[in-house]
């Protein structure tokens, strides 16, 4: 996780953007919190990683030091505040298989899903 706190603030100085500009795009009130943030004193949820990206313009992945996402994440265009979360073609099999592994009903419609969009 170190590596997404790193990134965040190198992405940050890139677009020479201050703490305090960061802190308005993702909706903190003071630049103290991406200080905190920055130096890895706050875990992020998946929902504020994503701020994070539209922020600086990037995707989740690259902040999380990922070479190849394992999936795309897209905003709905009908309801801005919800997303889509896509498996990339490389790794829908992982996840079918994964999925296979679980029990609940959920992880069985997304595995049905996925099985539709691989073809299988």
């Amino acid at each position: 996780m170190i590596k997404l706190y790193e990134n965040i603030k190198s992405r940050r100085i890139d677009l020479k953007m201050t703490q305090s500009e960061l802190a308005a795009k993702v909706g903190y009130a003071d630049k103290g919190m991406i200080s905190r943030v920055e130096n890895g004193k706050i875990n992020l949820s998946q929902s504020l990683l994503i701020k994070f990206a539209e922020a600086l313009e990037t995707t989740p992945g690259e902040l999380l030091g990922w070479t190849e996402s394992p999936v795309s994440i897209e905003r709905n265009a009908i309801a801005p505040n919800q997303y889509y979360i896509i498996p990339n073609d490389n790794n829908i099999k992982e996840l079918i298989e994964v999925a296979k592994r679980s029990k609940t009903e959920d992880v069985k419609m997304a595995t049905e899903f996925l099985k539709r969009l691989n073809g299988d």
